[in-house]
């Protein structure tokens, strides 16, 4: 209960923080909903841009939910070195891209193979961006916690091209407990084109990261400091073994998420009275529920358990299923084959 009111607190002094960097309280002028169109190769009239650089200056000029349509038609998109500032001091709002391409259901951004850092940005929609800068993007800090949203068929590949120890939202801990909320939502998708790793990390600050509708986060996308991520997945559950709504971090200790269900079904092998090794984010308070699919063997099993003694937990860890001849948990029955159900809540 007192873990809960502290992370109740938390969550309330990080809203409280965050409506005062954004300007709670007073009156801005100009404040509202506006497009900029970034169209690379065009010509430069209205709210419409050819160049990344003239982008950013129309950005950082307005206040409020800014959206940067992403128009590809003539020339493809690439964020060029330096280090941009699309909210500068005095200057808030949301900054989200979004696609602008007729026909295209999600245009590429690249972001080039050089020293790139981004201040502001806070989303995208069905928008594929591919991350090369060899400098974390994104990073939190002391004055500034990150919300960052995907939607619709938004895409974040990390590339291997980045190098090792760089992400794209880096959360380096200083602001309030929650530095980093981080939001998946529609068809979403973490992940890497190059098996590149690590698109999130996070050093001391606690971060959330929220998985949801059809949403994937691939492996090893995450790295993070002991006790500093909590993963809530309510994403529908993908059967292909490669793509799993959040898939093992082996890069990262161990990181369970919240409300994940893993179901599947599992034949005792012959002879042993258990399973094979059944991969699943497990730990010592995991619920494994069992129940028998089709029964084949000796009619002397009572029942089918995954006992404490044989998990291995973690992010992937393992578990087995018995084929107990006792009530309570006698010796396995060598002699049982049958198949087995389960399901199993991550925490």
């Amino acid at each position: 209960m007192e873990n809960n009111t502290a992370q109740l607190e938390a969550r309330v002094q990080k809203l409280e923080s965050r409506t005062a960097r954004s300007g709670g309280g007073g009156s801005i002028v100009g404040f509202g909903a506006s497009t900029v169109v970034w169209r690379p190769g065009g010509v430069t009239a209205g709210n419409v841009y050819a160049t990344w650089a003239e982008v950013v200056a129309a950005v950082a000029a307005l206040n409020g939910a800014i959206t940067i349509g992403v128009d590809t038609t003539l020339a493809v998109a690439i964020i060029p070195v330096g280090a941009w500032d699309l909210r500068p001091a005095g200057i808030s709002g949301t900054v989200e891209f979004f696609n602008a391409t007729p026909g295209d259901i999600a245009p590429f951004v690249t972001i080039a193979n050089a020293a790139v850092t981004i201040h502001g940005l806070t989303g995208m929609q069905d928008i594929q961006l591919d991350n090369r800068s060899t400098s974390n993007v994104i990073t939190t800090g002391v004055g500034d916690a990150v919300d960052f949203y995907l939607r619709g068929f938004a895409s974040l590949y990390q590339s291997v091209l980045a190098g090792a120890g760089v992400s794209f939202i880096a959360a380096a801990g200083g602001v309030v407990p929650f530095d980093l909320m981080f939001y998946m939502q529609d068809f979403s998708f973490v992940g890497s084109l190059d098996g590149g790793v690590n698109a999130i990390r996070v050093a001391v600050a606690l971060s959330e990261i929220h998985i949801q509708d059809e949403a994937i986060f691939d492996t090893n996308q995450l790295t993070a400091a002991a006790l500093s991520v909590n993963v809530f997945v309510s994403s529908t559950e993908i059967t292909q073994t490669a793509l799993k709504p959040y898939a093992s971090q082996a890069a990262a200790p161990t990181i369970l998420p919240f409300g994940f269900v893993q179901r599947g079904s599992a034949d005792i092998v012959v002879g042993t009275g258990k399973t094979a090794a059944i991969p699943a984010f497990v730990s010592s308070v995991s619920r494994i529920l069992v129940s028998l699919k089709t029964p084949v063997g000796d009619a002397l099993t009572i029942k089918y358990a995954a006992l404490l003694a044989d998990r291995v937990n973690g992010n992937l860890g393992t578990f087995q299923i018995s084929a107990l001849a006792a009530a309570g948990g006698g010796a396995v029955n060598g002699a049982d084959t049958s198949s087995i159900d389960y399901e199993v809540f991550s925490a």
